[in-house]
């Protein structure tokens, strides 16, 4: 009977293990100057903390389209999507790479915006949902009832998406010089193929670049759990300074590392800065 319930009890486990390895992570951290392939500040390729996948500009520098830049922000290098020259606007980034075929539930993505644009887009999908902020006030262009600060939607409807913005169930954003944390989490899986980051792909002229920076981003296939979420917020605060509340674990960077997130060695910094 023991023997049973052992054998029983590792075969839970190594389904659990085998659950675990193929459920999605990709990490893309810009701080880490080896994910990034640049032509002077231009930035032509971001590749995951792991090297399976990579984010590409899909338009060439011409037509009144750019390219993201490299800016470093208090120490730390980040992704560029705004406009340099006020006219060509940064093509949005699509994935290459082996794992571009499966789909992802949850999206946490380290942003910087101190003038958010309207209608500016942090995740583009022609297909599948697309996400965007629009000023609450009514003026040219402008819907009314927007309420107050900016808020994330979907623009394609049957799309349904739910958001957290700093650890808060909130699709409200607003300017900030910090950094902040956005999760969206979609009702429906989404394949990586249909995903597009940074703005929206279709014509500059619709201006509809992510008119700020991202540092960080992390796909999931599968929801976290509440234990994980507060390990990204930890990690998200003792990195990135985001402002966002979390419980304190010893564990955060172990849980991290299960989830497929390299948080290298932040934890152990921000414990000797404090």
């Amino acid at each position: 009977m023991i023997h049973k319930s052992l054998t029983a009890l590792l075969t839970a486990h190594c389904l659990l293990l085998t659950a675990n390895a193929y459920s999605l992570c990709l990490q893309f951290d810009a701080s880490s100057p080896s994910t990034l392939t640049l032509n002077g500040t231009t930035v032509t390729a971001w590749t995951s903390v792991k090297g399976s996948t990579t984010l590409v500009p899909i338009h060439g520098a011409s037509n009144g389209w750019s390219t993201a830049t490299l800016q470093s922000i208090s120490g730390r290098s980040s992704v560029s999507f705004m406009s340099q020259d006020g006219v060509s606007i940064p093509s949005p980034f699509a994935f290459h790479g082996t794992e571009t075929t499966q789909s992802v539930v949850y999206v946490f993505a380290i942003v910087r915006s101190q003038v958010p644009t309207f209608r500016m887009t942090l995740l583009d999908a022609p297909i599948d949902i697309r996400l965007e902020s629009n000023f609450p006030f009514v003026g040219e262009g402008v819907p009314e009832g927007r309420g107050s600060g900016l808020f994330f939607q979907e623009e394609q409807l049957g799309n349904i998406a739910t958001y957290a913005i700093n650890g808060h169930s909130t699709s409200t954003f607003l300017p900030s010089e910090k950094w902040q944390a956005v999760e969206v989490t979609l009702q429906t899986p989404t394949s990586l193929n249909a995903l597009f980051i940074g703005g929206s792909i279709p014509s500059p002229a619709w201006k509809r670049n992510f008119n700020g920076n991202i540092a960080e981003l992390i796909f999931l296939g599968s929801a976290p759990t509440l234990e994980q979420r507060n390990a990204l917020y930890h990690y998200a605060r003792a990195k990135w300074r985001v402002p966002v509340d979390y419980d304190f674990s010893p564990h955060s960077a172990n849980i991290l590392r299960n989830l497929g997130v390299d948080p290298k060695n932040v934890f152990a910094t921000f414990f000797l800065v404090r």
